[in-house]
């Protein structure tokens, strides 16, 4: 069996019957009250520029369930914004944000949580 290095954080290892591959990920964590400096912050960290440009895109915000009482298991509004608002800076074929709720309908999730006003500006 042979591994071989094919990247800074990327190994691939061939056997008889099957290729297994190892991605090592990196993590960037922050700590700063504005939710949209946090995340640039966290993201200049990661050097995704390359992930982004001319690529097309997918953000899928947290929306497993929220109600109106309740909305702290999905992500905030501001929280899709500022990652929106990043990714946008580096010129993506084309950003789809997307979602698939098991717990509710996605669009009705959205909305509840306003991330469809955040989508629709």
């Amino acid at each position: 069996m042979s591994e071989r290095k094919i990247g800074p954080s990327l190994h691939w290892r061939a056997s008889q019957s099957y290729v297994w591959c190892r991605i090592l990920s990196r993590v960037a964590i922050t700590q700063n009250a504005k939710i949209e400096s946090a995340i640039t912050e966290a993201l200049d960290e990661l050097a995704v520029e390359p992930l982004i440009r001319n690529k097309l895109v997918a953000v899928h915000p947290n929306d497993t369930w929220a109600s109106k009482e309740d909305k702290t298991s999905i992500t905030q509004p501001d929280t899709l914004r500022a990652a929106v608002k990043y990714l946008k800076r580096f010129q993506p074929k084309e950003l789809v944000v997307t979602g698939g709720s098991g717990a509710g309908e996605t669009d009705e999730l959205f909305k509840l949580a306003g991330l469809m006003s955040v989508i629709e500006q």
